[in-house]
């Protein structure tokens, strides 16, 4: 088990208990993750009592945010309480603001996502990935840049905007009249998922590629109703199984949103990545990047990536055979 994989059932926990402000049974938790009983106590106390050195935190350690409690209500010894909750506010505050950082919400929230295709019916899971969504969300525009703020307004107004971007999987720049729908913070930076839809999806925009940006004052547009079903499920990352050389694992965690090993030698590894789309564009970068002894073990319809890729290359810069 991980530190990520604590802190993630950590997330979990709070999650579950802002759903049950009086407090839920340890034992109910632990089943709902689960998780053994005598575990999840041990990980929940060892997360709230291990010392925050002084210049990471205001208060110098660590807030005591989940209360052990005894079935009325009253505060016991932890070892023996058969009841947690939230103590309060606090709750949200340090899980947003020390413990995770953006590139970590991100990958729980890949995570969770995945595996809300397995369980569409556990509202627990969706509840945490809600929360996810906030925490990576736009909170506070005076946060954040100028570009940020405007597409915050954008969003909220319903607003189009123009951008001048520069595209990343094919050459030149582009400028178009996008509808910004959401604003999202992930592991490449700051995300814009816009429309109009093409062919039933929305576009997404890197905000570092953005070069200029002008909302279009006056002018509104119509946001679709099932917008939030629709970036939700695109934003569901597929399963590539790679083989890829020792010392490589770096180049997979550049691309996909989250990896998994599942097996490993002294010269190679196996990964479960997780990819958003475009799948095949990314996957054929990691293998030309980790060299010839990389490859896809499955799905076999990505086996070809990088050979697609290094071919699109080739023409690009004009090296492709002309024979």
């Amino acid at each position: 088990m991980s530190a990520l994989d604590t802190l993630a059932r950590i997330q979990r926990v709070i999650a579950i208990l802002s759903l049950h402000p009086d407090g839920l049974s340890l034992a109910v938790l632990a089943e709902e993750l689960e998780v053994a009983e005598p575990t999840l106590r041990r990980e929940i106390l060892n997360y709230y009592s291990v010392d925050v050195p002084a210049d990471q935190s205001r208060v110098g350690q660590r807030p005591e945010v989940v209360e052990f409690i005894s079935t009325e209500g009253e505060s016991v010894e932890p070892q023996e309480a058969p009841v947690v909750r939230l103590a309060g506010d606090a709750a949200e505050a340090e899980l947003a603001g020390n413990q995770f950082s953006d590139e970590d919400l991100a990958q729980l929230l890949q995570a969770a996502i995945s595996l809300a295709e397995l369980e569409p019916d556990n509202e627990v899971l969706s509840a945490g990935i809600e929360r996810l969504n906030q925490l990576l969300r736009v909170e506070s525009a005076e946060s954040f840049d100028e570009a940020v703020v405007s597409l915050r307004r954008a969003i909220e107004e319903q607003i189009p905007v123009e951008i001048e971007y520069s595209r990343e999987w094919q050459p030149g720049v582009r400028t178009r009249v996008v509808h910004p729908y959401s604003l999202l913070r992930t592991n490449r930076g700051w995300e814009l998922d816009a429309g109009p839809f093409v062919a039933g999806h929305a576009r997404t925009y890197i905000l570092s590629r953005i070069r200029s940006l002008q909302l279009q004052s006056g002018q509104r547009f119509e946001r679709p109703s099932d917008v939030d079903r629709i970036l939700k499920r695109d934003r569901r990352a597929e399963r590539v199984q790679l083989l890829l050389p020792q010392g490589s694992h770096w180049v997979a965690d550049r691309f996909a949103e989250r990896t998994e090993v599942v097996d490993a030698d002294s010269d190679d590894l196996v990964l479960d990545a997780f990819f958003l789309p475009p799948v095949a564009e990314r996957v054929g970068l990691v293998l030309l990047i980790a060299g010839p002894d990389a490859g896809v073990l499955k799905p076999e319809r990505h086996a070809g990536a990088a050979a697609e890729l290094a071919e699109r290359l080739r023409e690009h810069h004009g090296l492709a055979d002309r024979s």
